[in-house]
Order: C-alpha cells, then structure tokens, then sequence
C-alpha cells in the first residue's frame, strides 16, 4: 500500500513540475509576445543615407534593432531629447542585443556628414547620424516613414548660412531586426517602456532563427 502511494506521490510531483513548466513557458511567451500595430503596416521603406563613413542604407541594419530619428542638429529642444531617450535606451539593453539608434537630419544644407557624426557621437557611441543632400530625394525618403519638415524661413528653402528652426516630426520609430517600422513613440517616452518593446522584437527574431 505504502509503495502504491508512494507512486501516486512521485506522479503527482512530476505532473506539478510540468504544469510549473508549461506555466512558466506561457509566462515567458506571454512577457515577450509582440504585436504590430495594423496601421503601421505601411510605414517605412528603402533610405539611405550620407553619412562620414560613406553611404549607408537602413537595410544595411537588418539583424540589429533600431532606433530612428528624423531632426536637424541645429534643434534646440526635441532633438537633443530624442537623442537623450535613445541613448537611455541602448544604455538599458544587454549587450547581446545588437541595437542602433539612428538619426536622420532634414537640414542637410547645414548639417554635413562629419558634423552629424560627431553630433551622435556625443549621445551614444552606437547612435548614427547621415542625411540626403538631395531635398527632393530626401523628402521621397521621410514621406515613406510619414515624417514631415518645413523651414522657418522666408521662402521656405533651407539656407547653408541661415539661422532658421526646422518644424518637423519629433516620433522615434522603432525598427525590428527584420527592418519593419513596428511601434511609434514620443520622443519623451519613457525609455524603460521603449526599451521593453525593443527587447520583445529582439527575443521574436531570435525565436523565429533570425530570419531577415
């Protein structure tokens, strides 16, 4: 009798521990499940960019997390906060995670490639900055994102020598590993909450094989 119970007992604590296991997978899928929101579905596209080092395409940043940013380095407020959040949010992500920021001027006539460079440098060592001296190219390239920029100017036209503010879109797009716009924020989110969202989209990827 003492043995049949004792069976019963030892069935019964395996059953638990599956049950505790199957629990803490639900937990685990549930903690990283991650959802599009549908109308971003549409959002983004290709973008390539001026930079110091020489051309680089958003595509160029499959496999890593992004952070992107449209602004102009002579912005006094939104931008240099922006940049504050996505730095605090690559500072928050292990280090496993390969993640950038991304920053986007609109004001190419002023912003050069090496002046960017060292502008995103000094929020983050993992934050790139380039622009498309082209404004007919580059207005092609933030309307794919709905990103819009306008130049307080007199005729509206940006001015190389001009001191003027650039009135533009202030979202941080954040870009899955496989190059999808999959969330929207408030340049003055909480980056512990864009963060999290980030990380989701990473641990997706990984679990789908990090398909591109």
């Amino acid at each position: 009798m003492e043995g049949a119970l004792r069976s019963i007992r030892a069935a019964l604590i395996v059953m638990a521990l599956v049950a505790a296991a199957a629990a803490g997978a639900g937990a685990f899928l549930a903690r990283f499940a991650v959802r599009m929101p549908p109308a971003l579905a549409e959002l983004g596209g290709p973008l390539v960019l001026e930079t110091a080092q020489g051309a680089l395409a958003l595509a160029d940043l499959k496999g890593t997390v992004v952070l992107l940013y449209f602004g102009y380095a002579h912005c006094p407020d939104a931008c240099p906060a922006a940049l504050q959040t996505i730095a605090a949010v690559l500072d928050r992500l292990p280090a496993s995670v390969r993640a950038h920021g991304l920053f986007v001027s609109v004001d190419p006539a002023r912003d050069t490639p090496r002046m960017l460079a060292r502008y995103a440098r000094f929020y983050h060592p993992k934050i790139l900055a380039g622009t498309i001296s082209d404004l007919a190219r580059l207005k092609q390239a933030t309307a794919r994102f709905r990103a819009d920029f306008h130049y307080d100017t007199p005729d509206g036209k940006p001015d190389p020598q001009g001191d003027y503010a650039v009135d533009h879109t202030s979202f941080i797009y954040l870009i899955s590993p496989q190059g999808r716009v999959v969330n929207l924020f408030d340049f003055r989110e909480d980056p512990a909450r864009i963060a999290d969202e980030a990380m989701r989209w990473w641990v997706h990827d990984e679990m789908q094989g990090g398909k591109k």
